[in-house]
């Protein structure tokens, strides 16, 4: 069985101290235990309780004893949420089921979705993240524990209300009955401000007879719990507690809760009175009734601060029994006569479901009762403080339930207040008042009204360097702004500017005084030299950024060397998977890959030590890193993806969370488009997409959040790029027509997802085009061509025009098909204008590629005008223009290109010499790519040529 243990400051006796239950899976109890107990009787004088066996199975007695805590405090682990264990399965419910506070404190980075969708929306403290606010973990769980817990001064206030004490002697064996007996005697109303003082989880072995003799001395009763174990053996009560009360003098009242050996009963205990029975009412109560006639009970009067005060001990089980209903209802009584401690209880009971259940409009129903009993006109600084203090209370309940725009109104009145009271202490309210903007402007930003949220950073921003105290204010508030100003920028594409507040933020943290620990200054600098890389990276200065991103990792380093890599890693990972992919875009594979080489192990270490989820994750993302470098080498790129989706496949069976599902589907699209286009295995691309569009289903498209829902339509879209490869039209089609379907869905579109839509339109013109279905491919290819010039300053935007590029360049050539000829021509030329105004912005391989398909077209054109000459002149060019590029970048597209130049020569000049060419070319690319329909086919229609002559 079940025991629990205590452990107290300076392990000192435990009776009356507020009681907190430690709860943790087996695995985690011997690494988290002493931290966070400690950590807890650091900031409360209380008592951590905790199980002796803590793989035994939780007894009835024990669930008993769980009624009595007022706090359950659970380290958040992978143990705890990923495996069968009584924490969560028995401890956490049963938590939940009783009214009494969780307090979740986070342990590992990345388990926040896992934690809310088995634990609901329990705020949670997390001390290894970065807090950018002013409000430090420490702060947090000190004004956590202290709106839960009753600390010391307030005990001494509750009892000091008490009209009485009376002593419950009962043996340890039958606890059940004492708590029942409890409630029996204070069902009595004559009864309710009485205290009954009890022995509370003493531990065995331990002597409490001074601790016994004092509770005597202070009752004006001795009530004695009789049971059948009263009498069946020699016990404490027998030998020590019955003989003291008798020489104390004390009236004795025995209630017999279990039929008992009366004869037994009046030998061993001599001179006892006849018990009452404890389940008759009126017995017991006139006994009780009897017995008070005899003690020296107190006067008191029905103040709200009495009522509050024995709200409080039935609330916190303080010398009375837990018992929720009976303090709900006297706390409440002294709120609504006006007292203010009454109402910021029901706000906090409300809000952590502490005796009742969780109710957020009853907790802001009393909050706006406190904001009530303000006095705007007064004016103390400490009143002043407590206003706005008790504001951002009631802000923060709003957001927790939505409410965004009551939230915002709220700091709007907060701002209005801090200009008031500045005039008592102008520091103090200027910061407040910064702090306020910030709040606001990540409201604001959050739900993407960017340019009001950056107006709201400027103002804090400024009113920060405006101020003649600047010098007093937060480092890390300030640091805050800068990086938020940054980052709105950069969404912006503000370079110039995103990259003034980020090199801000840098200096901060190197001039950070000591608020700031060591630890934390250096992986804020990591992230600021991190944010400062992105720009750079985005302004295609690389070298730049990656000079960014290697002091970002060395400052990660240092932390790691304060902390340890358990707790810095997920830093280092994302600065070097970044690092990474700033090669990989590079297109220097070799370092890409030996960065993604020197971090695997390290990850691999952490997971294997800790079993951590979030440490597998990275893992995963690792080995698809890992994947495309090894693009060229299919058997070590298929290896590294079938690593990457076991571990994905491990994380959804472990967590069963979204965001594992997410990344699966992530990984199988990228590494589908991979295999296609440079592995060019058709086979093993279809199996990655079939694979990510299992996981679409799974989750449901309805379901997805509009963040992710570009990487549904990418893999849609990429798998009818693979169908396509392979010459599947109508499958390419199903799958181009599911992408634009959920385009469909959506009421505002982004630049990117209707440049995607565009696209997707071509394609299934495209398709249709394969199947000679000339009028479909038309209609859709004139879609594609509406929704680019729909999209405002599209001329601007070279992905927009090359798309349209595209579509005018096809409509060309399907009307040429159709002997359109006036058309056709109508629509090349806008393609090839298009394409030559994009190649003298970019001389790419891509702008240089479309131009030679162009002269081709020309050509062909020029060929149904019978003018051969001409023809000539343009295919002459463009085998000159594919050897170019064929030498210069090697690519597969290079020769095939060059093969259809040879081909198209060969109808008007040398047919043999230049068909046996194109022949040579596309047989070789036949032989390297099998996969690739259309180059077998092409094969084999050259060769018919070749063979008719």
């Amino acid at each position: 069985m079940s025991i629990l243990r205590f452990k107290t400051r300076s392990n000192t006796n435990p009776q009356g101290k507020p009681k907190v239950y430690f709860c943790a899976p087996p695995e985690d109890y011997s690494k988290y235990f002493d931290i966070i107990t400690n950590e807890i009787l650091s900031k409360q004088n209380c008592s951590v309780w905790y199980l002796d066996d803590v793989t035994a199975a939780r007894s009835e007695e024990l669930l008993i004893d769980l009624e009595q805590m007022q706090l359950f405090v659970m380290p958040v682990t992978t143990n705890l949420l990923c495996t069968a264990n009584d924490a969560l399965d028995v401890d956490f419910k049963f938590a939940m089921e009783h009214h009494i506070p969780v307090l979740p404190l986070m342990q590992e980075p990345g388990l926040e979705e896992l934690f809310n969708k088995k634990c609901g929306e329990l705020q949670f403290l997390d001390k290894n993240k970065i807090d950018e606010t002013t409000i430090s973990y420490e702060e947090k769980l000190e004004k956590y524990l202290s709106s839960v817990l009753i600390g010391d001064e307030l005990a001494e206030k509750i009892r000091a209300a008490f009209d009485a004490y009376v002593f419950l002697s009962y043996r340890k064996k039958d606890r059940k009955y004492a708590q029942e007996l409890m409630r029996l005697i204070h069902k009595n109303d004559f009864c309710r401000d009485i205290a009954i003082w009890y022995d509370e989880f003493l531990t065995p072995g331990e002597n409490f007879n001074d601790s016994i003799k004092d509770a005597l001395q202070k009752s004006g009763l001795f009530v004695l719990a009789v049971t059948p174990n009263l009498v069946n053996e020699t016990n404490y009560i027998m030998t020590t507690e019955y003989p003291m009360a008798r020489e104390e003098g004390k009236p004795i009242l025995p209630a017999e809760l279990v039929p008992t050996d009366r004869e037994q009963l009046f030998e061993k205990y001599k001179d006892i009175p006849t018990p009452a029975n404890a389940h008759d009412d009126l017995e017991l109560s006139e006994a009780l009734l009897e017995s008070i006639k005899r003690m020296d009970i107190k006067e008191n009067d029905a103040s709200p601060e009495h009522n509050f005060f024995i709200g409080l001990a039935y609330l916190g089980g303080v010398d009375v029994e837990v018992d929720f209903n009976r303090a709900r209802i006297l706390i409440e009584s002294a709120a609504d006569m006006g007292l203010i401690d009454a109402r910021r209880k029901l706000v906090s009971m409300y809000l952590e479901g502490i005796g009742v259940k969780r109710d957020f409009e009853k907790a802001i129903l009393w909050q706006n009762r406190i904001l009530e009993s303000f006095d705007h006109q007064v004016i103390s600084f400490e009143e002043a403080k407590k206003h706005i203090v008790e504001m951002y209370s009631l802000t923060d309940i709003l957001l927790r339930v939505g409410g965004m725009e009551e939230a915002l109104q709220v700091y709007n009145q907060v701002i209005e207040l801090c200009d008031r009271y500045s005039t008592i202490e102008a520091s103090h309210f200027i910061r407040v008042e910064i702090i306020t903007w910030i709040a606001i402007g990540d409201i604001l930003k959050d739900n993407g009204i960017i340019s009001q949220a950056t107006n709201c950073y400027e103002k804090a921003f400024n009113i920060y360097k405006n101020s003649k105290n600047s010098a007093r204010f937060s480092a890390n508030a300030m640091f805050l702004i800068a990086g938020r100003l940054g980052e709105v920028c950069f969404r912006e594409n503000n370079y110039g500017k995103a990259k003034e507040y980020f090199k801000f933020a840098i200096e901060l943290c190197k001039d950070m005084s000591e608020e700031t620990s060591d630890f934390n200054k250096h992986l804020m600098l990591s992230i600021a030299y991190n944010n400062l890389s992105l720009v750079c990276e985005s302004e295609s200065d690389n070298e730049r950024a990656i000079v960014l991103i290697e002091k970002s990792i060395n400052e990660v380093h240092i932390a790691t060397n304060i902390m340890g890599a358990e707790t810095t890693y997920p830093y280092l990972l994302s600065s070097t998977i970044h690092l990474s992919n700033i090669y990989e875009r590079m297109g220097d594979r070799d370092k890409s890959l030996r960065v993604l080489l020197d971090i695997q192990p390290l990850c691999l270490d952490i997971y294997k030590k800790t079993g951590n989820v979030d440490a597998k994750r990275e893992l995963a993302r690792i080995h698809k890193n890992i994947a495309f470098c090894y693009a060229k080498e299919f058997e070590r790129a298929n290896e590294n993806f079938i690593i990457c989706c076991k571990l994905y496949s491990e994380l959804i069976e472990q967590t069963n969370s979204y965001s594992d599902r997410v990344g699966l589907l992530k990984a199988c699209s990228a590494l589908g488009n991979l295999f296609a286009t440079e592995s060019v295995n058709v086979s093993f691309a279809l199996a990655c997409y079939d694979k990510a569009s299992e996981i679409i289903n799974t989750i449901g498209i309805d379901k997805f959040l509009d963040g992710n829902l570009d990487d549904v339509i990418a893999c849609f879209s990429g798998m009818g790029s693979v169908y396509h490869l392979a010459g599947r039209y109508q499958e390419a089609r199903t799958s181009y027509l599911r992408a634009i379907s959920v385009l469909d869905k959506r009421n505002l579109l982004t630049i990117k997802q209707r440049h995607g839509l565009a696209y997707d339109y071509c394609r299934v013109a495209e398709s249709y085009f394969m199947e000679s279905d000339y009028s479909n491919s038309i209609l859709y290819y004139e879609r594609a061509a509406k929704e680019c010039m729909s999209i405002e300053n599209y001329e601007t935007q070279d992905n927009i025009l090359e798309v349209l590029a595209s579509c005018y360049d096809w409509l060309g050539i399907v009307y040429r098909i159709n002997g359109d000829l006036e058309p056709a021509t109508e629509y090349c030329t806008k393609a090839y204008e298009i394409i030559v105004a994009l190649g003298n912005r970019t001389s790419n391989y891509k702008n240089r590629r479309n131009i030679v398909m162009h002269n081709i077209k020309f050509g062909e054109l020029a060929e149904l005008r019978a003018d051969e000459l001409s023809a000539k002149e343009y295919y002459k060019k463009c085998v000159k223009q594919c050897i170019e590029l064929s030498r210069e970048f090697s690519f597969r597209q290079c020769y095939s290109d060059l093969a259809a130049a040879y081909y198209q020569l060969s109808r008007v000049e040398d047919r043999k010499t230049n068909l046996s060419k194109a022949y040579s070319i596309i047989s070789q690319l036949s032989e390297q790519f099998p996969d690739v329909v259309l180059y077998s086919k092409l094969k084999h229609s050259y060769k018919k040529e070749l063979d008719e002559m």
